[in-house]
This record gives C-alpha cells, structure tokens and sequence, in this order.
C-alpha cells in the first residue's frame, strides 16, 4: 500500500464490487456516480478498489468520469491490508463483510442483482437481513443497500455519515466488536461463519 504514497490528510474508502462481472456490472454506474457526486464536497478521498486483475478493464471505462484518486488492490495481502486501513468500506454482500469486519473497520453492504436472481434468493433466505452482523442481531448494524435501496442518494448519505459523524462510527464498531466476541465464544456460529468464508 506504501507504493501508492497516501499520507493521512486522506480518507480511505475501500470498495469491493464483487466476484462476478455480472456483479461488478450492476454495481458500477451506481458507485461511479456516487464518487462523482462525492467529489464535489470531498476531495481529500482516496478509493481502494479490492477487485481480479480480469474485471480491471471494465471498471475502468466505467470509472472514466471519475475525478477522485483510485487504486486497483488485486493482490489477496494487499486486500486485507486495504481493509485494515480504510476509514469505511463499501462491500457488495458476501465473505469480503465478515474479513472487513474482522478489521473492526466502518461498513456499508451493497447488492443489486437482477429481479429473477434476487427472487428466487429470497425464497430461500429465513431472514431479511444479508449481512451476518445483522442476521445474528436481527437488526440493521451495517446499513443494507440492496436492490431499490441501492441509489445513489442513499448511498450518498450513508459515506457523509460514516465519514463525519463520530458517535455512529464508533457505535458501529462497538456493535460489530460485541458480534464477534459472540461469534468467536459460540462454537456453533463459529462454524457457521468458517463456513460462509470459505463459499465465495
């Protein structure tokens, strides 16, 4: 990460679009727009994309308009370290939330896919939270943008939040701390989440 020369005076947002390039299609206009808008109010923001070497030309034509500093992190090491350094991430659903929130980092969970995939997921879906922070507390910790939900307004809202507003950062680490200690002293879960990681 050294190679990229951040000094401190700037923020880290660390984006993860997915594993699947019909994923990171679905998530990129919304994410590109949202930097852009972002741009216009804050411009000390440097974006760590964890993404494959194979999606970095198509995140590229999309990033086209985008003002803000970006770095590809494709390397496995180099992504825990982005998640490690990172003043928020904004992660498409799945194992990157839990390594992320194994870092104690601010998170916000994104997933568009389309309606049919969407639908028959819920089907089998016992809850109507994604994340396994929110499923094992039943309530919403780390804000959920999934399918309309995921705009570029609400998006929007949610970085200046994460961002500037120190009490619900630090009320979301504390949340996510307490869920891990959970996790780590019940054998059950535990496993469960060993699980989960392992499932890409």
């Amino acid at each position: 990460i050294e190679k990229y020369s951040i000094t401190k005076n700037f923020k880290i947002i660390t984006i993860t679009l997915g594993s699947r390039l019909s994923e990171v299609k679905k998530h990129l206009p919304i994410i590109a727009q949202t930097l852009n808008m972002l741009y216009k109010n804050e411009r000390n923001i440097i974006i760590l994309l964890a993404t494959f070497d194979h999606f970095k030309e198509v995140i590229k034509i999309g990033f086209m308009s985008v003002s803000l500093r970006y770095f590809f992190i494709t390397q496995d090491h180099e992504k825990q370290i982005s998640y490690q350094i990172c003043d928020l991430a904004i992660a498409k659903s799945g194992t990157n939330n839990i390594e992320i929130c194994n870092h104690k980092r601010n998170i916000i969970t994104i997933y568009k896919a389309n309606w049919l995939t969407y639908f028959i997921a819920k089907l089998f879906l016992k809850t109507k939270y994604i994340n396994i922070i929110n499923i094992m507390n039943q309530r919403e910790i780390i804000p959920e943008l999934v399918q309309r939900k995921f705009t570029v307004k609400s998006l929007l809202f949610h970085i200046y939040k994460y961002l500037n507003d120190e009490n619900i950062k630090s009320s979301q680490i504390r949340s996510i701390s307490k869920s891990l200690e959970i996790l780590e002293s019940r054998k059950f879960n535990k496993q469960l989440v060993d699980e989960i990681i392992k499932i890409d």
